[in-house]
């Protein structure tokens, strides 16, 4: 659906629209086998030997684990070549996040099988959930219970998530949006004049499916709203602005190493001026001074 006026539509307006846009092409569901999983692991009582046998019960989500359990993210000292090294290695909160980052990647590759540049997508998401991670421990950003790592790691993975299902719905997104995993506060926009929706609220819907954390899908619904976020909402606040700042350490650091050739990226023109206000805003918000972010871009560099 094309907006043919110049009449901006409200957010609920855009929330109907979206509502039916990730109605229409389906959620892909957060599997049984994970929320099996995390119950497990909430319990006081339960050992290695109990998640890995559950685990083992599918081939493919364990491969998955394994396979994101050797990335650079995670840097294992040697080979993991199974569910209970990975476990042993990485402990229950890290195990959680990799848990959460293979379902994600099976459920969208699954769902979404015709969109050749997956890879390009996940590994963009898997990159600005380490770095809000990173952001969280360097700078002692978190906030009780209220807003820990794992609440930024999860909101980094999910940021972009509904990408490949507007692909799906719409067979010219990428000739008239590009793949939008730049850091540009302007592209939800053009989603908005050309399908009366965006990717932000898509996510936010999906993320809600699969019951993440208010902070989080409020996070990922207002990524790339210039405002942020409702100023009397901190905790998410807080949280849009370490998302923010992942994204901007991501293109600063990688998108060099991105493949030449295939579909072409964000097609949106960035306002400099405007971005370089959210930034300045964003690190006055994390209370992190301009200089302070090189200690980080060389540790990206490193671990990823």
């Amino acid at each position: 659906m094309e907006i043919t006026n110049k009449s901006v539509p409200d957010q609920e307006q855009l929330l109907i629209q979206a509502q039916k846009v990730v109605n229409s092409v389906g959620i892909p569901s957060q599997p049984k086998i994970v929320l099996d999983i995390f119950d497990l692991i909430d319990r006081p009582d339960t050992n290695f030997r109990d998640i890995s046998a559950l685990i083992s019960k599918d081939v493919s989500l364990s491969a998955k684990i394994i396979k994101v359990a050797n990335s650079p993210f995670f840097a294992p000292a040697s080979s993991i070549e199974s569910i209970n090294q990975a476990l042993s290695f990485l402990g229950l909160e890290n195990f959680y996040q990799l848990i959460l980052s293979s379902a994600l990647e099976k459920a969208m590759s699954d769902h979404s099988p015709e969109f050749s540049d997956i890879h390009i997508f996940w590994n963009h998401s898997m990159n600005v959930a380490g770095i809000s991670k990173m952001l969280v421990e360097k700078f002692q950003l978190g906030i009780g219970d209220a807003l820990t790592e794992q609440h930024a790691y999860m909101a980094g993975l999910f940021h972009d998530c509904a990408i490949p299902l507007l692909m799906k719905k719409y067979e010219n997104y990428s000739k008239d949006i590009g793949l939008p995993i730049q850091n540009n506060p302007l592209i939800t926009n053009d989603e908005i004049i050309y399908f009366y929706t965006n990717h932000s609220l898509a996510g936010y819907l999906v993320a809600k499916s699969w019951k993440l954390p208010k902070n989080v899908c409020s996070a990922i619904r207002y990524h790339h709203d210039e405002r942020l976020i409702d100023r009397d909402d901190w905790v998410s606040r807080r949280l849009v602005s370490i998302l923010f700042l992942a994204e901007h350490l991501w293109q600063d650091t990688k998108m060099s190493e991105l493949p030449a050739g295939g579909m072409e990226l964000d097609k949106t023109v960035l306002d400099d001026l405007l971005y370089e206000k959210i930034l300045e805003s964003v690190l006055d918000e994390l209370s992190i001074k301009p200089q302070e972010l090189d200690d980080i871009k060389a540790e990206i560099f490193e671990q990823m």
